[in-house]
């Protein structure tokens, strides 16, 4: 049985919370049940390995480096947009032959480190890093061929799908969310 827990409030504070059976209300129930008629939730694209690799391997780095290292770290570590948003140079360590990254804000909060290696990969994950780990964070704005002083943001990593599914030619780019990364 659905319950609606509703709290009144006096004089700013909350007092004992009341519940009310929803069931009681059936015009409510039928009005909800009426909007939700043949509504088809839009399902999001994700990217395969081989669409990533060939925009990993064919895009200049001059105009898609940032998004070629927002895509590295997310599908790497299986990251959210705020997780990577939330990265410091302090939480990437280069070890030469693998970066070793540390996730320490997460939804979870549990802290999170995954391993960007080059081994079994066709393009060099490290070497697209080691072009871009020149700033003092992560992820700068990076336009055509110059770095920006202006911090990336939740919206410019989240379109990075988007844009990768744009440059590829496929259908319906804007089906492509920053969740294609999980």
């Amino acid at each position: 049985m659905v319950y609606v827990e509703i709290l009144f409030r006096n004089q700013g504070k909350c007092t004992n919370p009341q519940i009310i059976d929803i069931f009681r209300f059936q015009k409510v129930i039928a009005f909800l049940k009426r909007k939700n008629e043949r509504y088809i939730p839009r399902k999001a694209k994700v990217l395969s390995k081989e669409q990533v690799e060939r925009f990993l391997l064919d895009a200049p780095d001059d105009l898609w480096l940032l998004a070629k290292i927002v895509t590295i770290f997310g599908i790497f570590g299986c990251c959210r947009c705020d997780e990577l948003l939330s990265l410091t140079m302090n939480d990437v360590e280069d070890m030469g032959k693998y970066v070793i990254v540390t996730l320490r804000q997460t939804k979870n909060l549990t802290i999170r480190r995954f391993t960007i290696t080059d081994d079994g990969c066709s393009f060099q994950p490290c070497t697209f890093y080691r072009k871009y780990n020149r700033t003092p964070t992560i992820f700068l704005t990076y336009r055509h061929g110059k770095f920006i002083s202006l911090n990336a943001g939740h919206h410019t990593i989240g379109v990075v799908p988007k844009q990768i599914a744009k440059f590829l030619g496929l259908k319906e780019p804007e089906l492509y969310i920053g969740h294609c990364f999980r």
